[in-house]
């Protein structure tokens, strides 16, 4: 959450001119109000006030200063002092009362929803501090204003000051830390999915004392060390495990409360043993790391506040491998990350399959292309999966279509709205053959997809209607939720295609293939019987759902949304029904069920007839465009007839610099050799994987043109200044820039550089005004540029006169 404030009138006011404000009252004005309302508590600020004064009608909109972002915790503010306080020199050490007041508000509400253990920073910021003042990373149960103004006093101690009529900006940075405590819900993965409770998941008993992080970490060395009570220390009944981690909770001077990255790190310390952190909350990544000890290394799982521990890293989703010093390997040249690496990638037998190019850098198997036959940019088309050169122009190939699938699940979901939050609360599903599934309650999302994400559903594909902009977005919320990433083709916001990698699910939308309403479809596959009904989804609420009584009222089944043809549909249908008694949960297993029914049908229909015309199945595409695709692809494609152009053309698109290109040429022109750079060739030339401005076969030199903004000068730029395009230290990519430079050095190339601020001192020469006179840089071609004209055309090719002539 971002938001800028601007301090009222009375933040500056001294005593004497605050007689009416009250002890509990906040000093926050106007602009103060968006971060209340952001933070759910509203007040009216201003009337508290009670100064008399009018709000400067000069304050910008909250349009103009309130900006959400996605990243929570995180709350920007600037205090500006109101036009008329502009004249009065005032400083921060002149309004230390009311920057406590601020200071204390801007707390409460930044950690109101955080946790004790969660970690907060603030930090100031002013054009008359040359550095900011900042606070450590600390616990929020530690952080207080006096921590705060402590950390301003010793910088404004050196004669430096803060003028508040000048503004300065505080950023406040609320980390929030994954703990377990005692209790939670075993239910947090589908153990169906991939049965990680059987071989890989060790479950630490419950308890209430808040200490499963240390049993977690003492069951997990036992667990390695085959501890002779081991299979005491698993079981629930059995108090040995909890005795051992209250002892060890003891001997580290930690309190038993929930643990967190510190509280880990002294067992760590303690137990002499590296811990690994795998949590839910970071889709099941790894999320804490200590020092690395290979000997003694365990796995923790991290979900719904509690800890269990991985005993099979690789069987769980494999965690990424420990990074220490790197080793090369001479037989195929590949640099592993550790000797751990090094030892298992010969035990694979890796070198016998594939082999590393020094020069180009890439991993190329050994059966494609044997390393004595191999040439430097050459690279495996993916169009006609042979091993071509790097100008090879390549042609769409045929492919066959993909196989039959008859595996396939329709289904709809009935929501509440009642709340202004859609709930799924009815779900009906049914199979190819109508054998159907019903799950109803406020439960009901989960019930369908546990039921949907088992191995009796591998390889299948489920359909709706309208799943992109509707259904898919409740399945794709609740994957998230119970930790899983699945492969979503997006189209903006709308969901093409949900993935199950592990069991191979598929989920798409029939309103790819057949883009209309539902109650269109039975007229369009011919069949009369059918009919969708009317639902008043507007009656779907929790005090409704055992509701038998009179007929709803017309009202609820939104007839304001219906086209005037099905409004008089309705109006007539409605008129025969509303003496009749309704059963609200029939009528609406009754009208999801019809749904269901309807378009597994009419999808039934659909793709026999497709098939037996094509002999292609259209639902194991996503779209109808793609399914069409496939039967031109497999049956109907010439060879060599269309071409596979690249999607930034056949040049490297790589950006550059018109000055680099005008010192190239200048050298090239000077030395009398060709320089290969971006505009006189097929773009920038890749070496070692690295895209290099310039380069010549010749003398086999590397030129790169050096710009001091991007590259971060030490003579131009401060090493610590923070880089406002990339977010890093100026520091850190000039190193970055050195590592490359070496590993070209390394690799037998020449490097020859131009600084910016020397190529400057270059154009204000003689030879080089007389070159330019002569050189003008003429920027590559591109096609797209052709494309152009419509309403917003500047030119008109035709132009009929209507003067006349007398």
């Amino acid at each position: 959450m971002e938001s800028t404030l601007r301090a009222t009138n009375g933040i500056l006011f001294e005593d004497e001119d605050m007689p009416f404000i009250e002890s509990d009252d906040e000093l926050l004005g106007e602009c103060s109000q968006a971060f209340l309302e952001a933070s759910q508590e509203c007040k009216d600020l201003l009337s508290q006030l009670g100064n008399g004064l009018e709000v400067n009608a000069a304050v910008p909109s909250r349009s103009d200063f309130w900006t959400p972002l996605e990243t929570d915790g995180n709350c920007n503010v600037l205090l500006d002092a109101d036009y008329w306080l502009n004249s009065r020199a005032i400083t921060i050490g002149e309004t230390n009362d009311a920057i406590r007041t601020l200071f204390e508000t801007l707390l409460r509400r930044m950690t109101s929803s955080l946790e004790p253990t969660d970690l907060i920073r603030v930090i100031i910021f002013s054009e008359h501090l040359d550095r900011p003042i900042s606070t450590h990373l600390m616990l929020v149960s530690e952080m207080s204003v006096e921590k705060i103004m402590a950390c301003a006093t010793k910088v404004l101690q050196s004669k430096t000051e803060v003028r508040l009529d000048e503004g300065f900006n505080i950023e406040i940075i609320t980390i929030r830390r994954p703990v377990g405590s005692g209790k939670r819900n075993r239910r947090v993965i589908i153990p169906s999915i991939d049965r990680l409770r059987k071989t890989s998941i060790r479950c630490v008993p419950d308890d209430d004392l808040n200490i499963c992080c240390a049993k977690a970490i003492l069951l997990a060395i036992a667990e390695v060390e085959k501890d002779a009570d081991l299979r005491y220390l698993r079981r629930k009944d059995c108090c040995i495990l909890q005795k051992r981690a209250i002892a060890l909770h003891q001997k580290t001077g930690v309190p038993q409360r929930p643990c967190g990255f510190e509280e880990i790190a002294l067992f760590e310390q303690y137990l002499k043993v590296q811990v690994i952190v795998i949590s839910t909350t970071a889709l099941n990544q790894v999320c804490y790391k200590g020092p690395v000890r290979e000997d003694r290394r365990i796995y923790l799982w991290h979900h719904d506040n509690h800890f269990d521990v991985i005993t099979s890293p690789k069987g769980f989703y494999g965690p990424s491998c420990q990074i220490g010093e790197s080793k090369r390997c001479s037989d195929c040249d590949r640099n592993t990350r550790s000797e751990f690496c090094f030892k298992a990638h010969k035990e694979n037998g890796l070198c016998d399959k594939l082999y590393q190019c020094r020069k180009c850098c890439k991993v190329i198997l050994r059966k494609v292309c044997p390393r004595s036959q191999h040439q430097c940019g050459e690279k495996r088309c993916p169009s006609c999966k042979k091993v071509v050169a790097e100008n090879h122009m390549c042609y769409l190939q045929k492919e066959s279509a993909k196989k039959s699938n008859e595996k396939l699940i329709f289904f709809d979901f009935e929501t509440d709205q009642s709340t202004g939050e859609h709930i799924v609360n009815f779900v009906v599903s049914q199979y190819l053959d109508g054998t159907e599934f019903v799950c109803e309650g406020y439960n009901a999302i989960d019930k369908f997809c546990k039921y949907l994400f088992s191995p009796q559903h591998k390889g299948f594909t489920a359909i709706a209607h309208n799943m992109k902009g509707f259904d898919g977005q409740f399945i794709l919320r609740w994957m998230l939720e119970q930790g899983q990433c699945p492969r979503v083709i997006p189209n903006g916001s709308k969901i093409m295609c949900i993935i199950l990698s592990a069991l191979n699910i598929r989920i798409i939308d029939s309103f790819n293939f057949f883009p209309m309403s539902l109650s269109k479809l039975p007229k369009t596959f011919g069949l009369e019987e059918l009919a969708k009904g009317y639902f008043p989804h507007l009656f779907n609420c929790p005090s409704n759902q055992s509701y038998v009584g009179s007929f709803p009222d017309s009202a609820l089944f939104s007839p304001s949304t219906m086209s005037t043809g099905d409004r008089e549909k309705f109006f007539l249908w409605y008129n025969g029904q509303k003496t009749n008694t309704s059963d609200f949960k029939k009528e609406m297993l009754k009208y999801c069920r019809s749904d269901v029914d309807i378009l597994r049908r009419c999808c039934k229909i659909f793709r026999e007839q497709f098939q037996s015309v094509t002999g292609v199945d259209p639902f194991t595409y996503v779209t109808i465009a793609s399914a069409c695709m496939a039967v031109y692809r497999s049956g109907h494609i010439k060879p060599k007839t269309i071409a596979m152009v690249p999607v930034q053309g056949y040049c490297n698109s790589t950006n550059f610099s018109r000055d680099s290109i005008r010192w190239l040429d200048f050298v090239a022109h000077t030395e009398g050799h060709r320089i290969l750079h971006a505009l006189n060739g097929t773009g920038e030339s890749k070496i070692a994987g690295y895209s290099v401005d310039g380069f010549c076969k010749e003398t086999n030199t590397v030129y790169q043109y050096q710009g001091c903004f991007y590259h971060g000068c030490e003579m131009c730029y401060d090493g610590d200044l923070i880089h406002p395009l990339t977010g890093t230290t100026m520091r850190s990519l000039r190193q970055k820039k050195e590592g490359v430079i070496d590993t070209l050095r390394q690799r037998g190339y020449n490097i020859i550089q131009m600084l910016e601020h020397d190529f400057e001192n270059l154009k204000k020469t003689e030879e080089f005004k007389e070159f330019l006179l002569q050189h003008e840089v003429t920027d590559r071609l591109n096609p797209r540029d052709a494309f152009f004209g419509g309403r917003t055309n500047g030119i008109k090719l035709f132009f009929e006169g209507c003067a006349k002539i007398h």
